[in-house]
């Protein structure tokens, strides 16, 4: 753990991301270090992971920091979502702060709402392909669901609680069902533990 760090990057080397090149030093927004809280005073020995004091308010942002770093140590620089989600904001977000050009690609069911959103990241909204998938993607990196290395961000999770927890595992672990990638990451994290 190097202590020198307030945020998931004190974690940075046991990630699997490049320890000589610190491309993260560059993109990191804050992310991580979120509080650990007790439930309330009757449930004592219950405690929350306040993942809502994030900069998008979610976990998303550990996994987008993890995979922005990679991808700008691999020397992509420009990659393209299918999706309008909070992830994919995140990954904007951080795409943007670590200059790595990045685009949405519409669907019929893209609200307009997000559109306004991305457009704040500097994100080029195009529209959906009409070409084939072969020739879409070339040049560009298409963001996949699970990719390792939003899994690799969320795996933080899992170390700051057992820090937080003086370098014990919890006994349980609680996530909501729309947390399904933390709840692998945490996973992970555990069984490097």
């Amino acid at each position: 753990i190097d202590e020198g760090f307030d945020t998931m990057w004190k974690f940075h080397r046991v990630l699997a991301i490049s320890e000589n090149l610190r491309e993260w030093e560059n993109i990191t927004l804050g992310e991580g270090n979120t509080p650990l809280s007790n439930l309330d005073l009757d449930n004592a020995g219950i405690l929350m992971k306040l993942e809502y004091s994030s900069l998008s308010q979610s976990y998303v942002d550990r996994c987008s920091a993890a995979l922005i770093t990679k991808l700008k140590e691999s020397k992509i620089n420009k990659i393209s979502l299918v999706e309008a989600s909070t992830m994919g904001l995140s990954i904007a977000k951080y795409a943007n702060q670590a200059e790595i050009t990045c685009e949405l690609r519409l669907s019929d069911s893209t609200l307009a709402v997000w559109l306004e959103e991305f457009r704040k990241e500097d994100v080029n909204i195009v529209d959906s392909p009409s070409e084939s998938h072969e020739n879409f993607l070339d040049g560009h990196f298409l963001l996949t669901d699970y990719h390792p290395y939003w899994i690799e961000g969320a795996k933080t999770y899992a170390y700051e609680l057992w820090t937080q927890l003086e370098n014990h595992q919890p006994d349980i672990v609680v996530f909501p069902i729309e947390a399904n990638l933390l709840s692998i990451g945490a996973y992970y994290g555990f069984l490097n533990l």
